[in-house]
């Protein structure tokens, strides 16, 4: 379970920091956020889902 946790979560914890500090100081215009929000939704994100599915085990469920 913890393996799960650090493995997984935290990375995508540490990635949604991230973007809220970027957002908060204005780092990207909002062509950048644009472009960044698409890739992130329609590539990264089902990209992540499917690994993270991937590497599942039957164990996991139980």
């Amino acid at each position: 379970m913890t393996t799960i946790l650090i493995n997984d979560i935290v990375p995508i914890l540490v990635i949604m920091l991230l973007g809220y500090i970027c957002g908060k100081f204005t780092f990207f215009d909002d062509d950048q956020r644009q472009g960044l929000n698409k890739l992130v939704l329609n590539i990264a994100l089902p990209a992540a889902l499917f690994i993270s599915i991937v590497k599942a085990t039957c164990k996991m469920f139980a």
